[in-house]
């Protein structure tokens, strides 16, 4: 497989190993992350299930932070901010904190904040970036479908290894009902285009051997958005997970059940833990 090299000062920095294909990408030490954020994240009346890295300030407000974890990830750091982290009634259920600085109201029962050691989120913006850039350039071998006056988009590949998809953003941004049809054995890459996008207020369904919902559904399924530099997503729940380095991401609500590498998050949608299973496609640095 072709995997990115991990810098030795990076995984000094964070004060843990690196887990082999626990992220969307391999990103280093960061592939640690179930959601990584370049630049802010804020945070409101929800959660991610799973571990969590902003690179710039973290707001949190009623809010909990790796509540599918277990022990252990006691003794890892589960959130790491590299600016200011706020919040208010926020809940990190296992592991720790390390920040830039912290303030507010924040409950950390199996771990402790640190305010040192930070890592260079430089180095997983540039594995993001070239991971998505690369994954653009894949030859698309499923096709792609539009009906119901393009509000219902098919996408279909009959490959056992991996389909690779690519859709307009602005069409994927006004469907109703989105449909993935992929053998259960294969990976899906769909490639989005355009410099905004999303999915809103969408029944989304995964047809044939793989299932739509429930546990590991769209385990190997990944949106690139590469020249994204909004994503609006409400009133739907994904089963993928997403590369988006460029992009603000507006998650009103609803649910993403998969792995996130953007710019920025707002909002009050579920990130919940799903991570990307897929076959390694992350190209030699």
């Amino acid at each position: 497989m072709h995997r990115f090299a991990v810098p030795a000062a990076l995984i000094a920095a964070l004060s843990l190993a690196p887990l082999a294909d626990a992220g969307l990408v391999d990103v280093g030490t960061f592939s640690y992350y179930n959601v990584i954020t370049l630049q802010n994240f804020t945070g409101t009346n929800s959660d991610v299930e799973g571990t969590l890295a902003v690179g710039g300030a973290g707001s949190f407000t009623n809010y909990g932070l790796g509540q599918k974890l277990n022990s252990s990830a006691n003794g890892k750091d589960t959130v790491v901010v590299g600016g200011a982290m706020t919040s208010s009634n926020a809940n990190v259920f296992f592991g720790d904190v390390r920040a830039g600085s912290s303030s507010g109201s924040l409950s950390v029962p199996n771990g402790v904040v640190r305010t040192t050691g930070l890592p260079n989120f430089n180095d997983a913006a540039t594995y993001g970036a070239n991971a998505s850039t690369y994954l653009s350039g894949l030859t698309t071998n499923g096709t792609t479908t539009f009906g119901n006056s393009n509000t219902l988009v098919t996408l279909a590949g009959a490959d056992s290894s991996l389909n690779v998809f690519t859709i307009a953003g602005n069409l994927l941004s006004g469907v109703n009902t989105f449909q993935l049809n992929i053998p259960t054995s294969s990976t899906a890459i769909i490639n989005v285009t355009g410099a905004s996008s999303g999915l809103q207020n969408a029944g989304y369904f995964i047809n044939g051997a793989q299932p739509s919902y429930g546990s590991g559904a769209g385990a190997k399924v990944l949106f690139n958005f590469s020249s994204a530099s909004t994503l609006t997503f409400s009133g739907i729940g994904i089963f993928g997970s997403i590369l988006a380095p460029n992009a603000a991401v507006n998650f009103a609500n609803g649910q993403i059940n998969g792995d996130l590498l953007v710019k920025s998050f707002s909002g009050g949608g579920q990130l919940n833990l799903n991570p990307y299973t897929g076959i390694d496609v992350s190209p030699v640095p």
